[in-house]
């Protein structure tokens, strides 16, 4: 809800959000399916500075209006790769993102972003992503 807010704020334009589009799945849990349909109105200008906001969310995990300070890097790596960025169990992953205080997002079906993300303050991006090229060339 505030990166909602942010761009609201930010932009002047109303943003509308479906209500109750998740789901119960077969074994109970919760559904959230990877497409909605998001509302905006207001003018022209101020819509389309909104809209390329809530891409850039969806693409990159933040945006300067909704995080600021925050950045990021793209790393192209095959994907046999992933499992040594994900480790035994996500050990490895978990252990990048809490040591580097750093957002790893390794990309799958469903994601905007067909590169691993690497999303954080600009010093910290900058080691885990030198902690990963360590990873690979192993």
């Amino acid at each position: 809800g505030f990166c909602i807010k942010a761009i609201q704020n930010y932009t002047g334009v109303k943003i509308s959000t479906p209500s109750g589009y998740t789901r119960t799945g077969h074994g109970g849990e919760t559904v959230v399916p990877s497409k909605v349909k998001i509302g905006l109105a207001g003018s022209r200008d101020k819509v389309a500075l909104a809209r390329n906001l809530i891409l850039d969310l969806t693409k990159y995990f933040h945006t300067p209006i909704t995080h600021p300070g925050v950045t990021h890097i793209e790393m192209d790596i095959a994907s046999n790769y992933f499992n040594y960025i994900i480790g035994s169990k996500g050990s490895e992953i978990k252990h990048i993102q809490a040591n580097y205080k750093v957002a790893v997002h390794i990309p799958n079906a469903d994601t905007n972003n067909q590169n691993v993300l690497i999303v954080g303050e600009e010093d910290n991006v900058a080691q885990a992503e030198k902690h990963i090229q360590k990873l690979i060339e192993k």
